[in-house]
């Protein structure tokens, strides 16, 4: 048996995606009776196949079939709606009681609420499999470095610099590349 463990959780989720479909093209071929395996040389096949999938689905969290892969699909939709409500209800706390506090504490909460985001990712990073929290965890933290950034220049009566953005972009390449999310990755980019 090959191993998998130097692999990603796409390459997981092809390797799986071609057994089944080799398991398909062997159950037709077979039922047409083009190919012909003895009962020994095929549940061999099937045993192998087997015991690939259950490695990979141990170590890459993987879909085995179309309703699990659908199920996955679903979590991400509902992941990132998740994430841009929690990121919005974020931002408008901050709005509706910003006033109530003092400049010290405001800028102690703008500095703080990025870094203790970013540290949630890490801690959520190492105990989901998934992958799903760390990545809700991480459009929050984007949109708290963006209201830090933003809310510290409005504070201080800094004029907006062109600089802030390139600023924003590093933090979402950071969060992008090391948690694989797509959104931030656009998010950078823009």
């Amino acid at each position: 048996m090959d191993t998998h463990s130097s692999i990603n959780k796409t390459q997981a989720q092809a390797r799986v995606n071609q057994i089944r479909a080799f398991q398909a093209e062997q159950q037709l071929l077979s039922e047409h009776g083009i190919l012909q395996l003895d009962d020994n040389a095929s549940q061999q096949i099937q045993r192998y196949h087997q015991a690939v999938l259950q490695q990979l689905q141990q170590s890459q969290d993987i879909d085995l079939n179309a309703q699990a892969s659908h199920l996955s699909l679903g979590m991400q939709i509902v992941s990132f709606l998740g994430a841009v409500a929690l990121a919005a209800s974020l931002f408008f706390l901050f709005y509706q009681y910003w006033g109530y506090f003092d400049t010290p504490l405001q800028v102690g909460i703008l500095i703080s609420a990025p870094l203790l985001s970013l540290a949630l990712v890490s801690w959520l990073q190492r105990v989901d499999r998934t992958g799903y929290y760390a990545k809700l965890a991480a459009l929050v933290s984007f949109a708290a470095w963006v209201l830090n950034i933003v809310m510290l220049g409005s504070i201080f009566n800094l004029p907006a610099s062109p600089n802030a953005f390139a600023v924003f972009a590093l933090y979402a390449f950071m969060l992008a590349y090391t948690l694989r999310v797509r959104l931030l990755l656009a998010a950078g980019m823009l």
